[in-house]
């Protein structure tokens, strides 16, 4: 990362930003800087270098290990949602088709969950790759 720049703040929702962090972090796990349910200390200044190169912007290791977390409780709640029996997902829209009283019903569980209400989960694939192992179960963090 270059000296004396500002600090981008970092938009995880961003979808560019997103699948250029997540393709980033499926290299860095690809070549076998993964430890346990993330990655190695040092892979994160080469994602934060790839990133100045590909978007301008500048992140600092803290931004991306929390980016990292914040897809991970996305995929493990997606995933809990698919290991439901009649889970409902519409393979089409990549979304769940659930009348409104489960949805009410599962939200009071898992309010984390209303996300999924009306959009996909971004980058699926991608992110099963990186965390479908690790999380199989959802019983670890």
């Amino acid at each position: 990362m270059s000296q004396n720049v500002d600090i981008s703040r970092a938009k995880w929702t961003d979808p560019i930003q997103r699948k250029h962090f997540i393709d980033l972090c499926l290299q860095e796990a690809n070549k076998g800087f993964r430890s346990g349910g993330g990655l190695k200390s040092s892979a994160w200044p080469r994602i934060a270098e790839e990133l100045e190169k590909l978007l301008g912007k500048c992140y600092t290791s803290k931004q991306l290990k929390n980016g990292w977390d914040y897809m991970k409780r996305q995929y493990l709640i997606w995933s809990k949602m698919m290991t439901m029996t009649g889970h409902g997902y519409n393979s089409v829209t990549k979304t769940f088709d659930w009348p409104a009283e489960k949805w009410e019903e599962y939200l009071q569980k898992y309010p984390e969950a209303k996300q999924f209400c009306f959009k996909p989960l971004a980058n699926v694939e991608k992110l099963k790759a990186l965390f479908g192992g690790v999380l199989a179960t959802g019983s670890k963090n």
